[in-house]
């Protein structure tokens, strides 16, 4: 047996003793720690795609309940795969023609013919689709009692039976406009004591097919019938073929008996829709351009085009822009479409498509107006009032001082019953041009048609001596209507050799064209109280024929009618027979 060693002398190495130790081998611990990033990544990677996926699940049920809110039917693509899916689908079954008539018979309505879709365009989103007019008749009612109340849209679900089968996706109720908004579009018309909130009928249904638009554009129409033309009113309709939905969209009405109509005004983007409001000589053209059709969910609209200022990007030019809207505003469109145009030409590059619709609506106005100006009226009060409306100062006023027949005294009559309109355009020229000697003399006989001469001058001029003035007093003379001469009817007896007819041959002619007069029938007649026309015959009676007094009210004179009717009498005090 060995000895064990002695201790180490060295302090350090006393506490050196061999002990046995685990040990593992470097290279297995580096590969653990080489590990530990790999699993960190793959833990976060696990965590973003479930996240990932959660966010995709909760998108896709909140899409699939808003599309099943807004369309609870299944897609017509699906449905053509899967027939049987539409049977369960939604609260309302699919019926038969025979079946819904039927149901509105119930109802005291019935149905009107059935309208495919696909006969107003030919896209194949439109395909399947139906509308149907429900009829009913109004109460309390002695004309035109039939309207349209309803309007459904249908699905035709794929034939697997005789009978075609529908299924009803949407329905619009239907309200026809008051009397008393349409008659508004009736400028000439004092309406404040005209219309009624009595609603009037919707009693057809027609296409405004145009190949640009998807979808299907309609309008409902009705007439008002009034002592001239009837005015055609209604409402515009969109059938949106994604979301299978009527939507009315617009209200309109068009004295001349126009349907709406779409222009491509601007030959950019969509087309326009035009509505003809035009009332004899006052143009009224409406322009909606188009706004969110095609946008998935959007609700598409028709916005008017107005005629207000928009941002230009030339600030030298804004004064400009805006005079020719307060012309456009105030009726002188012909004025304001040669300001706009001129302002086109110096925009340049710079004027945009919404600068572009304006001009083309002012346009539209400005045709309009010029046409009736320039065209031959039969009566020439007619004549001067286009050229007045249209802003034609010099030319009216020529028209007076050229002595041509019937219109120096048709000139106050006009303005008096028309003095708002040609009011409203003189101030506006005015405005923008105090100095226009025509315009001035125009406002100073609207004074003179409203008031009185001394008014008149009074405006044009404190200084009695001004030539202005003077000059206007020349035109008021010409025209003032002369005070209509006494007539003195006396009846004589032809002498010898004398025709019967030739004692009234140096008679004074007729002052009035035609009367207007009340009738009442004299149950004793006394010759002698009546002044009788010189004659070979005595005026007696047949049988069946009786003698009446007649009353005068009104008068017709040089193509104007005149009221109260003063007629002269004669120097003798007799009534006329």
């Amino acid at each position: 047996m060995s000895k064990p060693l002695p201790p180490s002398k060295e302090p350090l190495s006393s506490g050196l003793i061999a002990k046995p130790v685990k040990t593992s081998p470097t290279s297995r611990r580096a590969a653990r720690r080489s590990s530990l990033p790999f699993k960190q990544w793959m833990r976060l990677s696990s965590l973003t795609l479930l996240l990932a996926g959660a966010s995709i699940a909760i998108g896709i049920s909140l899409w699939t309940s808003a599309a099943l809110i807004l369309r609870p039917h299944p897609p017509r693509w699906l449905v053509h795969y899967w027939p049987g899916l539409m049977d369960d689908w939604g609260a309302i079954p699919a019926q038969t023609l025979a079946e819904i008539e039927a149901e509105l018979g119930a109802q005291q309505r019935y149905a009107g013919e059935l309208m495919d879709l696909t006969q107003i365009s030919d896209r194949p989103e439109l395909t399947g689709l139906k509308l149907l007019p429900v009829w009913a008749t109004r109460s309390s009612c002695t004309h035109d009692c039939e309207t349209i109340v309803e309007l459904r849209l249908y699905g035709a679900r794929p034939a697997r039976q005789a009978s075609e089968q529908l299924q009803l996706l949407h329905q619009l109720a239907v309200q026809g406009p008051e009397e008393s908004t349409v008659l508004k579009t009736l400028s000439q018309t004092d309406i404040s004591s005209l219309g009624s909130t009595y609603e009037l009928p919707l009693t057809a249904l027609k296409s405004l097919h145009e190949e640009e638009l998807s979808g299907a554009w309609l309008t409902l129409t009705g007439r008002w019938r009034t002592q001239g033309s009837p005015v055609l009113y209604g409402q515009v309709l969109y059938v949106n073929p994604d979301l299978h939905r009527i939507t009315s969209l617009l209200n309109w009405q068009s004295p001349p008996g126009r349907l709406p109509a779409w222009h491509d005004v601007d030959q950019q983007g969509l087309p326009e829709l035009l509505v003809n409001q035009s009332y004899g000589l006052e143009p009224d053209f409406q322009l909606y351009r188009i706004d969110d059709l095609g946008v998935m969910g959007a609700q598409t609209r028709l916005q008017a085009i107005a005629l207000t200022p928009l941002p230009l990007a030339d600030g030298h030019t804004t004064l400009a822009y805006k005079n020719a809207l307060f012309l456009a505003q105030r009726g002188l469109w012909s004025d304001a479409e040669t300001q706009l145009a001129q302002l086109k030409a110096q925009l340049a590059a710079n004027w945009s498509a919404d600068l572009e619709q304006q001009l083309q609506l002012v346009t539209l106005h400005g045709r309009f107006s010029t046409a009736q100006a320039e065209r031959d009226w039969s009566q020439p009060s007619q004549k001067l009032l286009a050229l007045l409306l249209d802003g034609r100062w010099q030319p009216a006023l020529e028209q007076i001082t050229s002595q041509q027949q019937g219109i120096p005294q048709a000139v106050l009559p006009l303005l008096e019953r028309d003095s708002t309109r040609v009011w409203q355009r003189l101030t506006a020229t005015l405005r923008l041009n105090p100095n226009h000697k025509a315009a001035r003399f125009w406002s100073a006989l609207v004074l003179m048609a409203k008031e009185d001469e001394a008014a008149a001058l009074k405006w044009l001029s404190a200084d009695e001596k001004s030539p202005i003035r003077q000059e206007f007093t020349a035109i008021a003379q010409t025209v003032v209507p002369a005070e209509p001469a006494a007539v003195t009817v006396t009846a004589r007896t032809p002498t010898a050799g004398e025709r019967p007819d030739a004692a009234t041959a140096n008679a004074t002619p007729p002052i009035w064209d035609s009367l207007i007069g009340q009738a009442i029938a004299l149950a004793d007649f006394d010759s002698a109280a009546w002044q009788q026309p010189i004659t070979q015959t005595e005026l007696t009676l047949t049988p069946g024929q009786q003698w009446f007094t007649v009353t005068l009210q009104s008068g017709h004179k040089r193509q104007q009618w005149q009221r109260p009717l003063t007629l002269p009498v004669s120097a003798s005090e007799q009534p006329v027979s």
